[in-house]
């Protein structure tokens, strides 16, 4: 899989994504799914399974629906390899603005809101626990928080989101500088959705 040279701008950028740099990004996805799948069973079995449909659902229908098939890779091999599956499952849009659908991914923010909102509960209650130490001193407070500090679950959310952080700078940094939507990509490009208003 090679890389063409974009006449346009003389930026080259991958046409197809090669294997080394879309495995990566599943990886990442999939360790990411898996702690944030832990704090929603955690919270409730039903709960849990839910979300992993729903995660499936956003990733595999949703995204493919909103964004997959407005973009230069459907049909291609993509940084996250869904360009064929789009192509396979779903009609290409008319639209060919690539931006032009980057409001429904709102529909996708459960996935990252659901599982830090619900890692972010114990921290308060460690807090508050510190907190509500009758001696009312400053050391004690903070030694009672510290103590309460454990692996499960605090260090695992803080892998968790260090996870997100990574996932991101990777795909900024290794994908999304050879993406033929580098400069019309909200994710990459903040403003390509006010630039693209006029068209």
């Amino acid at each position: 899989m090679g890389m063409n040279l974009n006449k346009d701008n003389g930026r080259r950028y991958f046409d197809n994504y090669p294997l080394s740099a879309v495995i990566p990004r599943w990886i990442f996805a999939l360790v990411e799914m898996g702690l944030a799948s832990y704090f929603v069973f955690k919270f409730g079995f039903r709960f849990g399974l839910i979300f992993l449909i729903y995660g499936f659902v956003g990733i595999f229908v949703l995204l493919p629906l909103t964004r997959c098939n407005r973009c230069f890779y459907y049909g291609k091999v993509c940084n996250f390899g869904l360009g064929k599956w789009a192509s396979l499952f779903f009609p290409e849009s008319g639209e060919k603005v690539f931006s032009s659908a980057y409001g429904y991914t709102i529909l996708l923010w459960p996935l990252r809101i659901i599982p830090i909102g619900l890692g972010i509960i114990p921290i308060f209650g460690l807090i508050r626990g510190g907190l509500s130490v009758p001696s009312g001193e400053l050391g004690d407070m903070v030694e009672t928080i510290i103590s309460g500090l454990e692996m499960v679950p605090y260090g695992i959310f803080v892998i968790y989101l260090l996870v997100i952080y990574l996932h991101r700078k990777y795909y900024r940094s290794r994908s999304c500088t050879r993406c033929y939507h580098i400069s019309d990509c909200p994710v990459y490009n903040k403003n390509s959705l006010l630039e693209n208003e006029g068209r």
